[in-house]
């Protein structure tokens, strides 16, 4: 009788040590997958006026690569108006599914999107074209995965396109929440431009309409009917 004690005490411990063993690895592997942002979306974009792609602080002002059929593409991300939205996609990635075969394009004006892939060495260019179809520009570039510093997929990050700077960036599940965290991200965005910024935005829309500094027709009273 005193001998079977002994051995179910024995076996408790060893239930209890195995099941804290179980415990600690089940939550080092939670770790791990939320360090790489498994398991979750972030349907916000983080608004980040202090962040900008090393291709910006390198001076380069485009983001380059390939098409799928293996066309080379040079895509400009600065010294222009509006926004860039880049999609960082994989053929591998379950959670894309919503963002391939030009599904849908952003109902945002002023707002490019545009796919990027990993290049040919990580992605083949016939799964990438056949899942991406021809209404969105579509570039295979794992420099550009690089240079964005891109932390899982579907990633998206949001360029201005006048200073080359990500000004917002995240992931979300489809289309519909890209286009709310893109005009978030606008929005914040315009609160930290500064007053001589938005003159010069100013003058530049008056001098594509045809008028100068100091032209006399910005002084006229308007006529009245």
């Amino acid at each position: 009788m005193e001998a079977l004690i002994i051995i179910e005490g024995m076996v408790i411990v060893l239930l209890v040590v195995l099941v804290a063993g179980l415990l600690r690895s089940h939550a080092e592997i939670l770790r791990q997958l939320d360090s790489l942002g498994a398991g979750e979306h972030h349907e916000t974009f983080l608004a980040s006026p202090r962040r900008q792609s090393s291709l910006g602080a390198i001076g380069a002002r485009a983001l380059h690569g390939v098409t799928p059929l293996g066309a080379s593409v040079s895509l400009a991300l600065a010294d222009a108006r509006g926004h860039t939205l880049l999609a960082f996609l994989s053929s591998t990635c379950a959670s894309c599914g919503a963002f391939w075969n030009g599904s849908r394009q952003l109902g945002l004006e002023g707002v490019r999107p545009v796919i990027v892939t990993k290049g040919v060495e990580s992605e083949s260019p016939a799964e990438i074209a056949r899942l991406a179809g021809a209404e969105l520009l579509t570039i295979m570039s794992t420099e550009a995965w690089d240079e964005f510093r891109v932390p899982a997929t579907p990633y998206f990050a949001l360029v201005d396109n006048g200073s080359g700077r990500v000004v917002g960036e995240g992931s979300a599940p489809d289309w519909d929440r890209v286009e709310d965290m893109v005009r978030r991200a606008i929005a914040d965005a315009g609160l930290h431009r500064s007053t001589a910024q938005r003159k010069a935005d100013v003058d530049e829309e008056l001098a594509d309409a045809g008028f100068e500094p100091g032209d006399a027709r910005l002084y006229q009273r308007p006529e009245t009917p």
